[in-house]
């Protein structure tokens, strides 16, 4: 699993949207700090596993035994 361009984008716009800051500024930010960048791409990858994990789950009821 990776993050791709289209995925830190996606993040851009959200955390622009999130924190009323404007997608340019935060695409500088990015792009001045490499740490967070990489910790911004960990962040989708992490996100990706457990989407992933999510929709291969399966739930099971099982009684109680008293």
């Amino acid at each position: 699993m990776t993050g791709n361009e289209r995925d830190i984008d996606n993040f851009i716009y959200r955390e622009a949207s999130r924190s009323g800051q404007k997608p340019e500024k935060l695409v500088k930010e990015l792009t001045n700090n490499r740490e967070q960048l990489r910790a911004v791409q960990q962040n989708i990858i992490f996100d990706k596993a457990v989407d992933f994990l999510v929709s291969k789950a399966t739930v099971s009821t099982v009684q109680a035994k008293a």
